[in-house]
């Protein structure tokens, strides 16, 4: 029962910090698009005329779509190290819960 109780316990610290995790790329990736924002504005301001805002406008755009991909692989990379980690604690509580129900049967 013990083994039982620090899996569920490992399980638990697990879940928070993959939140605490992602949480973490949520705010990196918020403070990416308000500096990409603040940015474009700065090339709107100083933009002499409308043909040159658009074309530093569209330079601007691959870089968006690095960090929006950087973003995404970090996403993925965090959740797919919690679903690694579940799956190790999916297997140590069947080994637990059948190691408890072998030792009841004696």
């Amino acid at each position: 029962m013990k083994a039982i109780a620090e899996v569920v316990s490992d399980g638990g610290h697990m879940l928070f910090g993959t939140v605490a995790e992602l949480f973490w790329v949520e705010v990196d990736a918020l403070e990416g698009h308000r500096s990409a924002l603040r940015e474009r504005l700065d090339v709107l301001r100083n933009s002499q005329t409308p043909s040159d805002m658009l074309t530093q406008q569209l330079d601007l755009l691959p870089e968006s779509a690095r960090r929006l991909r950087r973003t995404r692989m970090e996403r993925q990379h965090t959740l797919a190290k919690c679903s690694s980690e579940f799956r190790e604690l999916a297997w140590r509580l069947r080994q637990s819960v059948s190691a408890s129900t072998s030792t009841e049967a004696d």
